[in-house]
């Protein structure tokens, strides 16, 4: 474990199930990639608990979706794959919720803090541990499913399944980008680290929940590098009709550390 980037958080034991866990969780070792697709706007606000949730727009009428697909090789609650599904949006209340563009500023800024936030809609995982955790401490909508990840000479492919009937959920396909690109470009040492802010709802009040992320390896191309397809699980079908793309942006990082804290009340 890299000491430098965990020293400075000091944790607490927990309880999850019967594992002696402590929070915030440490990940010495995580690998992951994800997508940004274009949907339509009135779909994504759809899928958000109130107005004060204000989808990203890249475009008038349209939002965006994302999907990350992790491996969490080593974790205080041991190793589980992970795939995300958000809606990337901003947290506003009065005039600035009514008012888009402000919402749509606020968001885009985040960018130049290294700040992706976003509201999850599906968070299938392989363990118990991981669903108990994502759960009790955080209202995720996570459940176990069967991940996998293969890799061909030139991608990585993670396939989700449900856990009893082996249905298709998705399949993310992502190209193994030459390391430490930007757009073809060299990434200055600095752009290595990034913060995912969630914002869940915990008993009925908003809250954000920060994890940071340090990408050993990584790269990023805008236009192409993924693509999704939905299976026929009764799962998949609220999203295999709204994301279909284009795809903005596309993430490979097969080497990365990470924290995970708790939510706190916005």
């Amino acid at each position: 474990m890299n000491t430098d980037f965990f020293k400075p958080y000091a944790q607490r034991p927990i309880k999850i199930l019967d594992i002696d866990a402590r929070s915030p969780m440490f990940i010495p070792d995580l690998s992951l990639m994800g997508g940004l697709f274009v949907v339509d706007r009135e779909w994504a606000q759809s899928q958000l608990p109130t107005k004060e949730y204000v989808p990203v727009q890249p475009m008038p009428g349209k939002a965006l979706a994302a999907i990350h697909a992790l491996s969490y090789n080593a974790t205080d609650i041991g190793p589980y794959n992970e795939v995300s599904i958000s809606v990337p949006c901003a947290y506003a209340s009065g005039l600035t919720q009514r008012l888009p563009l402000v919402s749509q500023l606020k968001w885009s800024l985040s960018g130049f803090r290294r700040v992706f936030s976003g509201f999850v809609l599906d968070l299938p995982v392989t363990t118990a541990a991981a669903v108990a955790g994502g759960v009790e401490w955080f209202n995720f909508p996570k459940y176990l499913a069967d991940i996998t990840f293969r890799e061909t000479a030139t991608h990585r492919i993670c396939t989700v399944r449900d856990i009893d009937t082996k249905d298709l959920i998705l399949e993310f396909e992502g190209r193994r980008i030459a390391d430490n690109r930007l757009w073809g470009a060299r990434i200055p040492e600095k752009l290595r680290s990034f913060d995912v802010m969630l914002l869940p709802r915990i008993k009925g009040a908003s809250h954000k929940a920060r994890m940071k992320i340090q990408m050993d390896r990584f790269a990023m191309s805008a236009g192409f590098g993924a693509k999704v397809r939905f299976g026929d699980s009764p799962r998949a079908s609220n999203y295999s009709g709204a994301i279909k793309g284009p795809i903005t942006h596309y993430i490979y990082a097969p080497k990365c550390r990470g924290i995970l804290f708790e939510p706190e009340e916005i």
